[in-house]
């Protein structure tokens, strides 16, 4: 099968790409032909055998543009269309795609192609992707009134940003996820994106465990105390 696999970034940078290059060396074992999509960057590292495409972040166009490219980057579903036609693509499936824009899965979309999206974090469904509030975890749906009323001290609320994740983000590019098969890789994200009315598969991610386990010194030893119905941390010793 021939298989587009989408990330921003084609190198190892964080938890989202340790996943998404295993699930490559996973679909490559089991012998089906690899297609990815990346943004330009000198860090992008070359894999035998796939065949790789790179696109502009929306955040290198247009200042101007900018809001716009979020939802709509041409340079990427130029990009995306020709590598449907020219790699004859049968199914995508996009991990972290935020700074690309969805119109790689628009691109799929208009051609019929199945399309998957993995959420690994709260990108689209927070304004700062932390999805937190007063330090706790912010368990109410993306609104504008809840949102401009965010007080964490460690991040200043852009209103700004607020009002374009709570019209364009929400109305717009959520709207989009609607339309695929979503995938959500832990029962929290799940519940936020059912929140957002967007139906996903929860499939947690796995992890290769070591042959022998590093041997840890520490120079002091420290206590944690956690009330785990209050899912709060009390006091560090």
């Amino acid at each position: 099968m021939k298989i587009l696999l989408c990330n921003q970034y084609f190198y190892p940078a964080g938890g989202s790409e340790t996943m998404f290059f295993k699930l490559l060396d996973f679909l490559k074992s089991e012998g089906h032909e690899i297609v990815t999509l990346g943004m330009i960057s000198p860090k992008n590292i070359k894999i035998d055998g796939v065949k790789s495409y790179f696109t502009k972040s929306y955040l290198e166009q247009s200042n101007f543009l900018r809001p716009i490219n979020r939802i709509f980057n041409w340079d990427a579903y130029k990009i995306t269309k020709k590598i449907i036609k020219d790699e004859k693509i049968e199914i995508a499936h996009f991990y972290n795609t935020s700074l690309i824009s969805p119109s790689p899965i628009l691109a799929c979309l208009e051609s019929k192609i199945p399309t998957i999206k993995t959420f690994n974090d709260y990108e689209h469904l927070c304004p700062d992707s932390s999805k937190t509030k007063k330090f706790r975890f912010c368990r109410n749906e993306m609104g504008l009134i809840n949102c401009l009323t965010c007080d964490r001290s460690f991040v200043k609320t852009n209103i700004f940003i607020v009002i374009y994740y709570n019209t364009i983000i929400k109305h717009i590019e959520l709207n989009i996820f609607r339309r695929i098969n979503c995938v959500a890789i832990s029962e929290t994200i799940q519940k936020t994106l059912d929140q957002s009315r967007i139906d996903s598969k929860l499939i947690y991610q796995s992890i290769s465990l070591p042959k022998t386990y590093p041997k840890l010194k520490f120079s002091k030893k420290y206590f944690m105390l956690v009330d785990c119905q209050k899912k709060k941390v009390l006091t560090i010793y």
